[in-house]
């Protein structure tokens, strides 16, 4: 059974990589016109993604309605509008910098590392270089951890899966004020500071903007959106999500190439039934 009322939204959040683009920065058309349409009912729009500012910013050429950014997986929150931060956080403590450093040398692992506004590499390396073409953001090269000025709000580690598998259990068992992401890429681990993420960047912007919960609707497919679903009153994960986003949805949508956004939107903020009858309740999904 697929129907259910439409509640009253007025603010969507939305993932990139793997919900409305798989690479690269081109959307599809379905969710292009369903994302613009948003603003003409008074609902803001907002992507919280894995990637920096710069990458997301390009999005505004065919989203002219977006508002708001919430970069480096909840590490700040951005207005396209006003062309300001509205919130960012304090980032990884020194000694933490440190260890992340040390186990990246361990492992054979680059690390990528994030500022609120900008993307950092110690050296260009292949990844980084299919990173910054995917992306369409451009990283500072040669730059080690130490030499940063701004709060770092986000650390990436490129390698091989193995290594990646390795520093994750080490950072997840003996390092209590991280948080260790499975990214939407295999050779990517994503890592925030303990209190990082899309959930509380969410909930900062909910204040801004002055909806309530279940004024929100968020869309997503992977593991960092989790917090964000955590506090949203709708959450709309794609059929292929991962499970642990799964078990925290309200409603299963189709999948990237079928418009997952798209049909989202048209359902449970149109209420189109043509869309209502391609989103289904988790537990109706097998």
């Amino acid at each position: 059974m697929n129907a259910f009322p439409a509640p009253r939204i007025r603010l969507v959040l939305a993932d990139l990589d793997g919900t409305l683009i798989d690479g690269g920065l081109m959307l599809s058309a379905a969710d292009v016109a369903a994302l613009n349409r948003l603003s003409e009912i008074g609902v803001s729009l907002g992507i919280a993604t894995g990637r920096p500012l710069e990458s997301a910013t390009q999005l505004t050429n065919q989203l002219p309605g977006l508002r708001y950014i919430i970069p480096s997986n909840g590490g700040a929150v951005f207005d396209t509008r006003v062309q300001s931060f509205l919130h960012s956080e304090p980032g990884f403590r020194p000694e933490t910098m440190a260890l992340l450093a040390d186990l990246a040398d361990r492992h054979d692992l680059l690390m990528n590392l994030y500022t609120a506004a900008d993307w950092y590499v110690p050296r260009a390396e292949e990844g980084v270089l299919r990173e910054a073409e995917r992306s369409g953001a451009r990283p500072k090269v040669g730059v080690e951890w130490d030499e940063i000025c701004e709060p770092v709000v986000m650390a990436m580690y490129m390698g091989m899966p193995e290594a990646l598998s390795a520093a994750r259990e080490y950072l997840r068992l003996k390092v209590q004020d991280l948080t260790p992401l499975d990214s939407h890429f295999d050779d990517h681990l994503d890592i925030s500071p303990r209190g990082v993420s899309k959930g509380v960047a969410c909930q900062k912007l909910m204040t801004h903007v002055g909806v309530t919960k279940d004024e929100v609707m968020a869309i997503g497919n992977g593991e960092n959106d989790v917090p964000m679903f955590e506090v949203s009153g709708v959450g709309v994960a794609l059929r292929d999500a991962s499970q642990e986003l799964i078990k925290v949805a309200t409603h299963l949508t189709v999948s990237l190439d079928e418009g997952a956004a798209s049909v989202a939107i048209g359902g449970l903020v149109f209420g189109e039934l043509a869309s209502v009858h391609r989103l289904w309740r988790p537990l109706e999904h097998h």
